[in-house]
């Protein structure tokens, strides 16, 4: 668990692994802040961790760009030669 108060925004993030949001200890813990929060004017906002392969999953949303910024320019390119033959 890491926890970060963004006193400017007004916010307390607050950084849950998967083994943290197993934890009763540790979510009866956070539970409890809440209160002590919101009286120094601290949102408290959860982040929890995801389940899935990160690695995997940024390499597959980085192929997907690519592929998808070469279907534009290969679009814009068309578009582009239409333009020139009026």
């Amino acid at each position: 668990m890491e926890l970060h108060a963004n006193e400017a925004l007004g916010f307390m993030e607050v950084w849950l692994s998967n083994d943290d949001q197993k934890n009763e200890a540790r979510l009866a813990w956070l539970k409890s802040q809440y209160p002590i929060w919101n009286a120094q004017k601290l949102k408290p906002v959860i982040y929890y961790s995801g389940h899935e392969d990160l690695y995997e999953n940024t390499l597959a949303l980085l192929k997907y760009n690519r592929k998808r910024s070469a279907e534009k320019e290969i679009e814009r390119e068309r578009n582009e030669q239409g333009m020139s033959l009026s």
